[in-house]
């Protein structure tokens, strides 16, 4: 508090002064913001060296590098704490153990050196270029050196606000606009190619533990190998087919930024951060498709083109095959910055399913079957009920919205949740109790209609004149809600 009162008086006194003359002299106002900086510094900026620019440096240590910037088209890895000039509150962090001690730590984030493009600002987006202020000073410094840069308002990040709702740093606290700052900075590593640099990070994992030759490539570096099958039989995952999967997506330290494995997600701590139906059924994909039209991005798309239903199988690629080299700077997920390259283990589902609970049957899959088997899993959408003996007849099945019966001991399953008038295309499933006719029944649970998938467990018998599931055991309604809720 004394060092802010100090600097208020201090900065008053300074500008009152410049007000008595102001006829003489006619400062403009950043003149007179610098001298106020100027002023501060004078105070409590021992050791610190103004530079032209009006920023100070005091260099903390000098690194064994000799690796200098010296073209604009270089990428720097750098590593930095920021803090307000004139309280000392942190406002950003790329160490963990600081922004664990601000109360501001995310498990989404992950906490590594930035990496960021020389080029000025105004040619990249703002996600990957420097403050003006850190800029200048990262053209003068090695590898390995440690600077604290005071850097004036105008350097900094002048009228914007830094703030957690749209930036990289999301849970950070926030930064006003006009608000000088401190950067404790490091730099680590001066990359000539970002390009190469990332090419070369891939080749090396391709080799070293996937064990694939360079010529093994699938696209554009893109590499894969199959590690087992849960299938009885290879059956090739087709262009334009249909594929359910798991995945853990890494970054090349082991950082996982996706899953849709719940074991994974609790032990990462990335369950809170996601809907609890992500990780009750399989994500689905349409091989082929675009991630701009709903599929999945093309490195990954890649592998799958190449693997068979039930494989387990592990890619690696380049930026290039993920969001390009603009990353993805979302503000609800792990950020995936500029040319970097990921590892996705894959899960794929045995055609139509295996009957566990992590791949249940589809109905397609229960009518392929055709025979009795005990504690199986199947999913589908409720479309309806069987309201006589027969749900292959149409005259004694009601597929409607909004069933008008009073049939409360089952429903009809299908695959799709859109619109069913085939009931070939459903399979019965029994309500035999009375707490699975409260949980299940169209009647009084019409929201289930269309809108969730369901999974239940029983057993395959030939029900209703089909085949369908009875003695249910347990069940999921996959709820679109929070985890945490």
């Amino acid at each position: 508090m004394k060092k802010i009162l100090l600097l208020v008086l201090g900065g008053l006194v300074i500008l009152a002064s410049f007000g008595s003359c102001a006829k003489k002299n006619d400062p403009s106002w950043d003149e007179l913001v610098q001298t106020s900086f100027d002023a501060w510094m004078s105070l409590y900026g021992e050791g610190a060296e103004k530079q032209a620019s009006g920023m100070y440096i005091k260099k903390l240590k000098t690194g064994t590098g000799t690796k200098s910037v010296t073209e604009p088209t270089q990428w720097v890895r750098v590593n930095y704490t920021g803090r307000v000039l004139t309280s000392g509150d942190v406002y950003v962090s790329r160490d963990a153990e600081v922004a664990k001690q601000q109360g501001t730590f995310q498990y989404y984030i992950h906490y590594i050196p930035d990496y960021l493009s020389m080029l000025m600002y105004s040619s990249y987006p703002t996600d990957y270029y420097p403050i003006e202020g850190l800029r200048l000073a990262l053209n003068d410094m090695k590898e390995g050196d440690v600077w604290r840069l005071y850097i004036p308002s105008n350097l900094a990040y002048g009228s914007n606000t830094f703030s957690s709702s749209n930036s990289y740093f999301a849970g950070q606290n926030a930064l006003e606009a006009d608000t000088p700052i401190i950067l404790e900075v490091e730099l680590l590593e001066i990359v000539d190619d970002p390009a190469k640099d990332e090419q070369h990070q891939v080749q090396t994992y391709a080799v070293s533990h996937l064990n694939v030759s360079l010529a093994d490539t699938i696209g554009p570096d893109i590499y894969y190998k199959v590690y087992s099958t849960i299938a009885d039989q290879s059956i090739k995952i087709e262009k334009d087919s249909t594929v359910d999967y798991y995945y853990v997506g890494r970054f090349m330290d082991g950082f996982v930024f996706d899953t849709n494995i719940k074991d994974t997600a609790d032990k990462y701590h990335l369950t809170q951060y996601n809907l609890l139906s992500t990780y009750q059924l399989p994500l689905s994909t349409t091989v082929g498709t675009s991630s701009d039209d709903g599929g999945v991005v093309g490195g990954l798309d890649s592998m799958l083109h190449h693997i068979s239903y039930g494989d387990v199988a592990e890619c690696v690629f380049t930026s290039e095959s993920m969001y390009g080299t603009d990353g993805s700077f979302s503000t609800t997920a792990t950020i995936i910055p500029p040319y970097t390259p990921v590892i996705f283990q894959v899960w794929t589902s045995p055609l139509n399913g295996d009957g566990s609970q992590r791949f249940p049957y589809s109905v397609e899959g229960v009518q392929a079957l055709q025979k009795e088997v005990d504690n199986v899993w199947v999913t589908g959408y409720a479309k309806g009920v069987v309201t006589g003996e027969n749900a292959l007849d149409t005259l004694q099945v009601d597929l409607s919205p909004y069933p008008d019966t009073e049939i409360r001991d089952n429903i009809m399953l299908a695959t799709s949740n859109g619109v069913i008038s085939d009931p070939a295309k459903c399979i019965p499933v029994q309500l035999a109790t009375p707490s699975l006719q409260a949980a299940l029944n169209l009647q009084d649970n019409s929201d289930l209609y269309y809108s969730y998938p369901i999974k239940v467990c029983g057993n395959l018998r030939r029900y209703k004149g089909t085949w369908g599931l009875v003695d249910i055991s347990q069940y999921e309604v996959v709820y679109y809600t929070k985890a945490s809720e």
